[in-house]
């Protein structure tokens, strides 16, 4: 959600230091879901599958 809203805040003319502080991340991060979103679109900003450990809760426990 807070890539999608980054690119919202740009198109909205903001610059990637500002709506870096605003979601807590740096402007590289930013700046690079901005590349992202205008080179692939916004299939590219989904978040990928991790490998890790399985949850222990399930949905509803959570």
């Amino acid at each position: 959600m807070r890539r999608y809203f980054a690119i919202l805040k740009t198109y909205e003319g903001k610059k990637a230091p500002q709506v870096a502080r605003e979601i807590y991340v740096t402007p590289q991060i930013v700046r690079k879901w901005i590349h992202r979103w205008n080179d692939e679109g916004p299939e590219r900003l989904k978040e990928k599958e991790r490998p890790g450990r399985p949850l222990i809760l399930s949905d509803a426990q959570q």
